[in-house]
C-alpha cells in the first residue's frame, strides 16, 4: 500500500527552537534570527523509534514509527506518544546510532564537538576540536572511523552577521577505537585520582586521631604529675 507523506507534530513544542537557548555555534556568531527546528533525525536499530533533536535546542526526543506510518493516527495520538529523553547539553545537528552498541553520536554545535549518548542514557564528550566547525552529517564506516562534515556555515551569512571565512567545508574522520582507548585511560585516571584523594583523607583522619591521642596523653601526664 502506497503511503503518502504527511506532516506531524506541527503544533508540538518538541521540533521547535527552544526559548532561552543560546543560539550560537562555537564561541561566537549568534544566529538567533534564523528560525531553525529539527535537524537531527535517526532511527533506532529495530526501527521502532525515530529520534530527533531541534538544532536550536538541548533536548532529545523520540516517537514510535508505528504511529508515524499509520495514516489514521491523529495529531493528538502522535503528540501524546512523544518521549522527552532529557537534556543533551548543547544545540545539535546530525545524529547517528551505533547499532552495534546502542550509542547515539550527536554533533554538538556549541562545543565544536561530538557527544555520545551511551546505551544507559549517560552523555559524554566523544571528541572536541576547534576544527569541528559546525559538525554535521555523521556516518559510521566499516573501517572503524566516524566520518563527519565541518561546514563552518555559522561563519557565513545568513547565520553570521557578516562572513568571516571563505574556506569551504571539509570532511573529517576520527577513530572510534582510539577514542575509546583515550576515554578508558581518562576514566582510569579519574578513578586513580579519587582513590588518591580518599587515601589522603584517611591519612589525614589517622594523623588527627594520633595528634588527639598525643594531646590527651600529655594532659593526663600533667594531671598525674
Amino acid at each position: 500500500q502506497q503511503r503518502l507523506p504527511r506532516a506531524v507534530l506541527v503544533d508540538h513544542e518538541s521540533p521547535r527552537p527552544e526559548p532561552g537557548v543560546a543560539r550560537h555555534a562555537g564561541e561566537t556568531n549568534d544566529f538567533s534570527k534564523v528560525r531553525l527546528g529539527v535537524a537531527g533525525l535517526e532511527l533506532s536499530a529495530d526501527g521502532e523509534y525515530l529520534y530527533y533533536h531541534a538544532l536550536v535546542g538541548r533536548t532529545l526526543y523520540r516517537v514510535p514509527t508505528e504511529l508515524l506510518l499509520d495514516p489514521d493516527a491523529g495529531a493528538e495520538a502522535v503528540a501524546q506518544a512523544v518521549e522527552n529523553l532529557g537534556t543533551t547539553g548543547s544545540a545539535m545537528d546530525g545524529l547517528k546510532f551505533n547499532h552495534g552498541t546502542g550509542e547515539l553520536f550527536m554533533a554538538a554545535l556549541e562545543y565544536n564537538a561530538v557527544f555520545v549518548r551511551r546505551a544507559n542514557g549517560d552523555i559524554e564528550t566523544l571528541v572536541a576540536d576547534r576544527r569541528l566547525r559546525w559538525p554535521d552529517s555523521l556516518a559510521l564506516a566499516n573501517d572503524g572511523y566516524l566520518y563527519l562534515t565541518a561546514s563552518a556555515k555559522h561563519l557565513k551569512r545568513p547565520y553570521a552577521k557578516r562572513t568571516t571565512t571563505d574556506k569551504p567545508g571539509y570532511v573529517l574522520k576520527v577513530s572510534l577505537e582510539y577514542l575509546e582507548i583515550a576515554a578508558l585511560a581518562a576514566r582510569e585516571a579519574e578513578e586513580a585520582q579519587r582513590a588518591l584523594e580518599e587515601s589522603q583523607a584517611l591519612a589525614a583522619a589517622a594523623n588527627q586521631r594520633v595528634e588527639s591521642a598525643r594531646q590527651t596523653a600529655e594532659a593526663e601526664a600533667q594531671v598525674a604529675h
